[in-house]
């Protein structure tokens, strides 16, 4: 009896010993993964649409400073250093806000595009010289003009270009070169310019040209009156005697038919 209690007594203790060791296992494994927590699901994103790639802005070059250092500079002549081309002058008015190309002073700073740009090099000062255009020689001298005082009254501006020029019918050149003359307003003291290239004579015109011009006119004729013939319509380019030249001496008008 005692020998199977001793038996007995060991498979006890063989027994717990064991459920011992089988608990301090449970322990570990307890630790190392508890079962008591739910597992952690992570949810899939999904993947961001690609995107167009941005357009590159296109950095313009800063345009190019020209700094007028001599008098004489014009902007032709700049554009056509630093751009090869004297054309490109009006880009450079547009360039230049308020830049009046015919007022170009020492100091002033001219902007010019760099997509125009041939040479960054200053503008040197012979360029000016290089590039100033020769002066033509002339074939001819241009004779100079002659001035004609008005020195009595009654004279006429078809009077005057007939003495100075050959030719009654010049009186419209003698209007076109004296600005602002009024051929039916020829006072005493008006200067009257006549080209050079017209004159005949550089002689004054004489008193008796005038007077001779009236007799001309007052010479009796085989026509009617009442009509004129050919020849007096061509000397009413002389001197008229009117109440207007008899009243105011000094003014001496074209007749009407002398101006086409």
């Amino acid at each position: 009896m005692t020998k199977s209690r001793m038996i007995l007594t060991g498979i006890t203790l063989a027994g717990a010993l064991l459920l011992l060791v089988n608990c301090s296992r449970n322990r570990v494994e307890s630790r190392q993964t508890p079962t008591d927590q739910p597992s952690l699901v992570y949810a899939v994103q999904p993947a961001p649409e690609p995107q167009p790639p941005e357009p590159e802005t296109a950095v313009e070059p800063a345009p190019y400073v020209h700094t007028v250092r001599r008098s004489g500079e014009t902007l032709i002549a700049i554009s056509r250093w630093y751009t090869g081309a004297a054309d490109n002058w009006k880009r450079l008015v547009d360039v230049n806000n308020g830049l009046n190309p015919r007022r170009i002073r020492v100091g002033d700073e001219i902007l010019i595009p760099e997509e125009l740009m041939k040479t960054h090099q200053p503008m040197p000062a012979d360029f000016m010289t290089s590039k100033a255009p020769k002066k033509s020689v002339p074939s001819r001298v241009e004779p100079a003009p002659y001035v004609h005082t008005v020195r009595r009254s009654g004279e006429t501006l078809v009077a005057i270009s007939r003495w100075y020029t050959g030719s009654a019918d010049n009186w419209k050149r003698l209007v076109e070169t004296n600005n602002g003359l009024n051929p039916r307003r020829v006072r005493v003291g008006d200067k009257i310019l006549i080209p050079g290239e017209l004159l005949k004579t550089q002689q004054s015109m004489p008193a008796d040209f005038m007077a001779l011009k009236t007799q001309e006119k007052r010479a009796p004729t085989t026509s009617s009156p009442n009509k004129p013939t050919e020849t007096n319509r061509i000397e009413l380019f002389g001197p008229i005697e009117n109440n207007d030249t008899v009243e105011n001496p000094d003014v001496v008008g074209l007749p009407l038919e002398s101006i086409e």
